[in-house]
């Protein structure tokens, strides 16, 4: 039987991954090492990853772990003010990078030689901080004490689900 092909690419997309084209290398018939640049709609960034695949048949089980980083982009856009609130984020979102760590048990489907489909779930370890700050006033129609509330450089961690489909073609 010839050998398992060496080199692959691989298109994917994920939550919170993006859109991510990988250059595959496979060392050993059950390893692949992943890395390439991901894009999420509103900044470029960088991700790899490793996978282990026990079982290679035309239905076969893929444990596999990725970390990226999303460069700084101006998220600001996707906040839409409402009259009267009393929070104003825009200042937090001009400049918003993030980083995840993330691990999948994917079901690939198709030929360990050729082309593949995968689907994947897992959980997704992510954390950012936002620069510059904010400030809630007070509701003007609050009796008593005035409040502000101000946010320097915020940051955010949080443990989310994540998906993954891809398409690996060996060559």
């Amino acid at each position: 039987m010839e050998p398992y092909p060496k080199l692959g690419l691989r298109f994917g997309l994920g939550v919170p991954h993006g859109v991510t084209a990988d250059l595959v290398v496979r060392p050993l018939p059950s390893l692949r090492l992943m890395a390439g640049p991901a894009w999420n709609y509103l900044s470029y960034g960088i991700q790899g990853g490793i996978a282990l695949t026990p079982v290679r048949w035309y239905v076969s089980p893929v444990l596999e772990a990725s970390a990226g980083h999303f460069f700084h982009s101006n998220m600001s856009s996707l906040y839409k003010p409402k009259p009267g609130d009393r929070l104003d984020p825009t200042q937090l979102l001009e400049k918003v990078a993030y980083d995840y760590v993330s691990g999948h048990l994917n079901l690939e489907f198709g030929s360990p030689r050729g082309f593949t489909f995968s689907m994947g779930v897992g959980l997704t370890w992510f954390w950012m901080t936002l620069h510059g700050s904010a400030t809630a006033l007070p509701d003007p129609a609050a009796t008593g004490q005035p409040w502000t509330v101000t946010m320097s450089n915020p940051t955010v961690r949080a443990v989310i689900p994540s998906l993954r489909l891809g398409f690996l073609f060996y060559f």
